[in-house]
């Protein structure tokens, strides 16, 4: 008879659970929305600007660069958001004021 080895259920803890995504956006949006601005962002610097204010004219793509800037700005909000919530301490505060040059914030 083939005998395993003792497995035991009760002393094995189970995964831990991976965080849930905070951000407003799956990586695949945000990735295409980071694209489609940079694209543009590349070809304002090679092309005259007179040519930037032609193609952006168009609709369909004025369109989808306004949203692109919208989905964007929505997910460097809650990420900025994030950071800000997780820095608040007193210790960060007063560091903040030493670098400003202020004695203490006022608020």
């Amino acid at each position: 008879s083939s005998s395993s080895p003792p497995t035991s259920s009760s002393s094995s803890s189970p995964p831990p659970t991976p965080p849930s995504n905070p951000l407003p956006h799956n990586a695949e949006e945000i990735a295409h929305a980071m694209n489609l601005l940079l694209t543009e962002a590349n070809e304002r610097l090679k092309i005259p600007l007179r040519s930037v204010f032609t193609s952006i004219a168009r609709s369909k793509e004025h369109k989808a660069f306004i949203e692109a800037q919208k989905l964007l700005g929505e997910v460097y909000g809650k990420v900025y958001d994030i950071i800000r919530d997780r820095a608040r301490t007193a210790e960060v505060e007063r560091q903040w004021e030493k670098w400003m040059g202020c004695e203490e914030v006022k608020g």
